[in-house]
Parts: C-alpha cells; structure tokens; sequence
C-alpha cells in the first residue's frame, strides 16, 4: 500500500465523529463464529476487533494506518502495523475478516494477501461492489464473480451483492459480502 493511504486513513480516523460501534458485518459474522483466534487484516479504527475481542476471542488487528492503535491494545487486541504488501503472517488463526479491505488495495496486493491468507477455519470478507459509483480517495470495487475465482481453496457458504448491508452518513454503497471454509487445512 502506498504511504498517500495511510496519511488519507490517518486523517480518516483523527476524525472523532467515526464510529467505534462495531459494523454490521461483525454482527453477522459472530453468528459463524465459535471462538478461538481471528485476524483483522486492514483493521482501521479497531472497532470490529475490540468487538470481537469482547466477545472473547483472541484478536490479531493489522492496519498500515495506527491512529487507534493505544485503544485497540488497550482493549486487549493485539495489533501489528504492516504494509500489506510485504504482510507474511508467522501464524495461522481459526478466523480471517477483511471488511472493506479489498477494495482498498490494488489487485496485486489483493492477490498476494489471498495466497498467504492465515486461515484455518472461515474467511469473511465485505467490500464495495463494481456495480456502484465510486469517488473519493482511492477504491478499487470488486466484481463478485471474478473475486470469487480466486476464493480457490475455500467453499463459498453464503454470498451475497446488494445495498442495505453498509449505508454511511446516506451513502448506501452496493456491497459485497461473502463468507467461505477453509477446504485445505
């Protein structure tokens, strides 16, 4: 990732008004999960990890930007500031969540981030979808079809492309989200 990304989420999350409630996927996706460990690749501000510490899992939180980062360690998460392109995980965890991260980075770091993926259970990911407007800072929305062919490895257990899942400050962006087993462990 680029050093123009972590000074835009630095300024993004300076911002006090930013929410520290956990997102609506967290909610759905506690409803796979059984404990055990779970990495947050591209935590943000740490609210879905501290959420999810809370719910007593061992959380690992990795962001390029580390605004939050006194927060998200005081909550009990341990958290790793990483350039995503040189990410190479030193342990595996029962869970992997990648919300908004994706469509964030360029592909060749997507790919990358998908063949060192440190999952042995579940991978759940929420990103923003090509069949949107985009503007703003940098995004790069995903085709859920051919993101799909990349999940090789994994069995697809629910999927889903539309809006309702994310809406922000009345922007209600069409989103991807999928949910998928680790096939290869």
């Amino acid at each position: 990732m680029n050093n123009y990304d972590r000074e835009y989420w630095n300024r993004f999350y300076s911002d006090c008004s930013v929410k520290i409630t956990p997102s609506s996927f967290a909610l759905f996706c506690m409803g796979f999960i059984e404990g055990g460990s779970l990495i947050d690749i591209g935590c943000g501000n740490g609210r879905d990890s501290i959420y999810f510490a809370e719910k007593g899992l061992d959380v690992t939180a990795v962001d390029i930007a580390d605004y939050y980062r006194n927060l998200i360690e005081f909550s009990g998460v341990r958290f790793i500031k990483q350039d995503l392109s040189k990410f190479k995980p030193e342990e595996w965890f029962d869970y992997a969540y990648c919300r908004f991260l994706f469509h964030a980075v360029p592909e060749d770091i997507e790919d990358h981030l998908l063949a060192v993926m440190p999952v042995r259970k579940m991978l759940f990911i929420e990103a923003r979808s090509d069949k949107d407007t985009i503007d703003g800072h940098y995004r790069r929305p995903l085709n859920m079809e051919r993101f799909i062919t990349k999940l090789f490895g994994y069995r697809i257990i629910y999927k889903t492309e539309q809006r309702g899942l994310s809406p922000y400050e009345g922007d209600d962006p069409m989103i991807i989200r999928i949910v998928c087993e680790n096939n290869i462990t």
